[in-house]
Order: structure tokens, then sequence, then C-alpha cells
């Protein structure tokens, strides 16, 4: 049975160094999993971050379900983050290198994982679930990711 995974993540007012909040959802037949998660503005957040964190939870949930044996379909509208993990773009220096190192270590424990870009519309849910949080303290700011 194919898993189908979408991620987003938003820093606002400003970034870097707004609010960060992180959207992910698995969808594994009639399960699904969810992230809404939130951080308080500060100097490490940044888009890159949060986009990153919401696709670590998903490697590291599949992981911890025991699922990443199964074939696997992660959806982005971060470029960078679907470049960067099919290694078609370097990682290189940012707040966001960490995490993204973090990221491409878990991608060796699935076998059959491919991670596509979609365009922002077609990713509404997880989009949603990353600014819920941030929309409700009156901080949101669309920069048109």
């Amino acid at each position: 049975m194919k898993i189908n995974c979408f991620f987003d993540g938003a820093c606002c007012p400003v970034n870097p160094g707004g609010a960060m909040g992180m959207g992910a959802v698995i969808y594994y037949g009639y399960e699904q999993f969810t992230l809404s998660d939130f951080k308080h503005q500060a100097n490490g957040n940044t888009n890159n971050v949060a986009e990153y964190s919401a696709f670590k939870w998903i490697l590291e949930t599949l992981i911890e379900e025991k699922l990443n044996d199964e074939t696997i379909e992660i959806y982005g509208d971060s470029n960078l983050v679907i470049q960067q993990m099919n290694d078609e773009w370097r990682i290189k220096q940012g707040r966001y290198k960490n995490v993204a190192l973090q990221c491409k270590e878990l991608l060796q424990y699935f076998p059959y994982l491919t991670i596509k870009w979609i365009p922002r519309e077609q990713n509404d849910f997880a989009d949603t679930l990353s600014t819920i949080k941030i929309k409700e303290l009156g901080l949101f700011k669309d920069f048109s990711r």
C-alpha cells in the first residue's frame, strides 16, 4: 500500500526570525498522522528550517511506525528541500543546514521513497497546519512562499 505524505513550513511576520510553523500529514490507508507545530519568534527560525523540520517529522514518524519499507511518496512546495533531498542541489551554508543533514541521514532507511515538488495550491492541508497558530496570534503575513 502506497503512503502519501505532504509537508510545509512558514516563518512570519519576518523571515528570518519570525514565529515558525510546521505542518505535515501522512496518509496510510485509513490512517492519518498529522503535525501542526509552532515555535515562538527566535533568531534561528526561518522558512527553510520550518520546511525541513516538517519533512524530518514525516521521516521520523514513518520510522517510528515501522513504515519505512513501504512505497512512500513525499510532496512539498519547497523547491529547496525537494532539490537538496533528491541530490539535485548541494546543501550549502544556512540556518537550515543541520536539519537538512539530519534528513539526509534519515533517508538511508527508506528504500522505496520518492520526493516530489508540487505547486503551493496542491499543498493546502499541510500549509494550513503550518500556519494555524501563527494566524491565531495575528502574526501571519503571506510572503507568497
